[in-house]
């Protein structure tokens, strides 16, 4: 009896000690995936071109293990690359939105799970999903008081980054699915301001966030024809290049008459997918997107939830 149970204390211990082998490796191989775009990007600051790195999350808004995992990817991206700001595309509090900026779920979803510094010390730019309008988006956008990162001035705004004296990057959050006396606004109302809004831009990127994809292979949303023809035009007359969307729980990136569309919904948990004509890339996988923009080129890095680079491509300012 004695000896069976010397038995089971050592293979217990053993069983131990490869846990956190593993768990050793695992923190490693992460930080070795996530240092291979830095040294790339490295390359790019000590070039003649200024660069901005920013990075891409949505659908978030459940602290689930998965999301807390890829929390830690992102900020040690953000530590390694100097990221100057992140973006969420929207369903940032499920699955009813938050009550009032003293909603308990601004802590427990998203200070306590983007905690580390790098992802402290930057701006948010915050878009809102269908999720997010349950009970009022007033809450949320006056936390843009209470917080030093979370920046959401009024539901649909737009941003400017510049580099020096160099206007970089505009961006142009829209929030698909406001509603004002029961009627959407997004097609009466927030199209035409974008396109006043795109119309006086004078940045060498303009990018639109908007929760709801334009094209996209996701089973539960997919594609918006209606968007695809609101949109389309405005984005082809004024020189968009990238489109940032989530509301489908995939990675995705598509292309569509030269212009780049991002689906970064890999905040919580997943859908399924299936390949569309403007596909080319896309994954049910947790995780984020990482953009490195300069003056001609924006290269996109499509990371997992444990920081494993999925995908990459390079997309020129103006289209070849």
């Amino acid at each position: 009896m004695r000896l069976k149970l010397l038995k089971a204390l050592l293979w217990l211990s053993l069983c131990s000690a490869l846990v956190t082998l593993l768990a050793t490796v695992g923190v490693v191989w992460q930080r070795r995936e996530v240092r291979k775009s830095s040294s790339e990007s490295g390359r790019a600051e000590h070039g003649r071109e200024p660069e901005v790195c920013f990075l891409c999350v949505g659908d978030w808004g459940m602290p689930l293990p998965q999301t807390k995992a890829l929390a830690r990817s992102m900020g040690i991206y953000a530590e390694l690359n100097q990221a100057s700001f992140v973006v969420s595309t929207g369903d940032n509090f499920y699955m009813r939105g938050v009550s009032g900026p003293d909603d308990p779920l601004f802590r427990t979803n998203f200070e306590e799970v983007f905690s580390h510094p790098a992802l402290q010390r930057i701006r948010w730019y915050i878009s809102l999903g269908n999720h997010d309008q349950t009970r009022g988006t007033r809450g949320q956008i006056l936390y843009t008081n209470r917080s030093t990162r979370w920046f959401l001035p009024s539901n649909w705004y737009s941003a400017h980054i510049s580099v020096g004296s160099i206007p970089l990057i505009d961006l142009f959050i829209l929030d698909h699915y406001h509603q004002q006396d029961g009627r959407y606004t997004v097609f009466p109302t927030q199209i035409p301001w974008l396109s006043r809004e795109l119309g006086n831009s004078t940045a060498l990127w303009k990018f639109v966030v908007d929760h709801r994809p334009v094209f996209s292979g996701g089973e539960l949303h997919g594609s918006s024809p209606r968007l695809q023809r609101a949109l389309l035009p405005l984005l082809r007359q004024y020189g968009v290049q990238l489109v940032l969307s989530g509301d489908d729980h995939i990675l995705e990136v598509l292309q569509h008459l030269g212009i780049t569309f991002v689906v970064s919904g890999g905040g919580s948990w997943l859908h399924r997918h299936k390949n569309v004509p403007e596909t080319v890339f896309a994954a049910a996988s947790n995780g984020f997107t990482a953009h490195h923009v300069n003056r001609t080129h924006m290269k996109i890095h499509v990371i997992s939830g444990a920081g494993q680079i999925l995908f990459s491509t390079e997309v020129p300012r103006t289209p070849t």
